[in-house]
């Protein structure tokens, strides 16, 4: 038996594979992507290091080192999940703390923030637009709080304006915009590119609320375990030439985070002894 096929079987079958592809990527509406690229599983808790290393005009370069501790809440007590970051490096600014409770879009609450500064020895709430920035030197950076953390799709409009392949991956592209006009949020609108295989952002473009690109940004992922978390992010502020660039090092996944972690008494006292 001859199992050799001819060349048109094998284009049609192609063809075939690839209009299926398409259709069932053109099935899939803005918001479904934009829910599976929130939703890809990045644990139920983590432990990491932040590296920020900026460059602004003509300055040397400046690094930043943080520990993060993050937990996923899943809406109980409406909380999506909390944060904690505490300052390592540079030696001077080390134990400068951040922390955030951020809440279900839903719920009529804003976002809880403190930072607690040394020198000060005290714990003061902020609001997203003083927040971590009181930490001078972070101010530097193009990377800001509500950068890092995702955004839930809800609080956004989406529109999915086509697909784009880059390196043999196939994009989604969605452009979003908020739908709160009252909401303190720095971006009038924010492109995202989401591949179609594992829904995971790793391009997008900020405009500020003039409507003109104020940002760039790449994602560099890494699987750990059965999760997904970043590896490497590029920032460039086209406006100002300004360049972020974060690393994600040393993660350990769900550790099983206490809840008392994330409180002032530990922005007061560190992790020691928090940590298993």
């Amino acid at each position: 038996m001859n199992i050799c096929k001819p060349w048109w079987r094998i284009g049609a079958l192609a063809a075939m594979l690839v209009i299926s592809a398409a259709t069932a990527a053109a099935e899939l509406s803005a918001e479904d992507v934009m829910n599976k690229a929130f939703n890809v599983y990045g644990g139920d808790d983590s432990i990491s290091t932040l590296t920020f290393s900026f460059e602004a005009d003509d300055q040397p370069e400046r690094k930043l080192v943080y520990t993060m501790l993050w937990k996923r809440y899943k809406g109980e007590g409406n909380v999506n999940s909390k944060f904690l970051f505490i300052k390592e490096f540079p030696a001077h600014g080390r134990g400068i703390a951040y922390m955030s409770w951020r809440y279900r879009p839903y719920v009529d609450q804003a976002d809880d923030e403190w930072i607690y500064l040394p020198e000060l020895r005290t714990v003061r709430k902020v609001s997203h637009r003083d927040n971590i920035e009181e930490d001078e030197e972070f101010a530097a950076t193009e990377l800001k709080p509500f950068d890092l953390d995702p955004r839930h799709p809800s609080r956004d409009s989406h529109t999915l304006t086509g697909t784009e392949e880059i390196d043999g991956v196939t994009y989604y592209v969605i452009e979003s915009s908020r739908k709160d006009e009252a909401e303190f949020y720095p971006y009038r609108k924010v492109v995202r590119w989401i591949s179609a295989d594992r829904f995971l952002t790793t391009k997008i473009h900020y405009f500020d609320l003039d409507g003109n690109l104020r940002k760039q940004q790449t994602t560099e992922w890494q699987p750990v375990g059965d999760a997904w978390s970043w590896k490497a992010l590029d920032v460039e502020n086209v406006q100002n030439g300004h360049k972020t660039r974060l690393e994600v090092s040393d993660i350990r996944l769900n550790t099983g985070l206490s809840d008392d972690v994330f409180s002032q008494r530990t922005m007061k006292t560190g992790l020691r002894g928090k940590l298993r």
